[in-house]
């Protein structure tokens, strides 16, 4: 991320991120890997836009 900022610094650049849930996945490291993904998204992006994986679970169960 940080590269392509700096290769295009003129660009505007938006993010889309799942945030993980325990509801979803049993994962272990995937909060950890949210968190420290985080900093990166904030500090080389212009938007981002974080979504709640539990969330979209509920509305793809709702609507299939």
């Amino acid at each position: 991320l940080s590269k392509i900022r700096e290769e295009f610094p003129d660009r505007m650049m938006a993010t889309y991120s799942v945030m993980p849930s325990p509801k979803v996945s049993d994962t272990v490291v995937e909060p950890y890997n949210a968190t420290l993904s985080l900093n990166q998204l904030v500090e080389n992006s212009d938007e981002t836009f974080c979504i709640d994986n539990e969330a979209l679970y509920d509305i793809y169960e709702r609507t299939l």
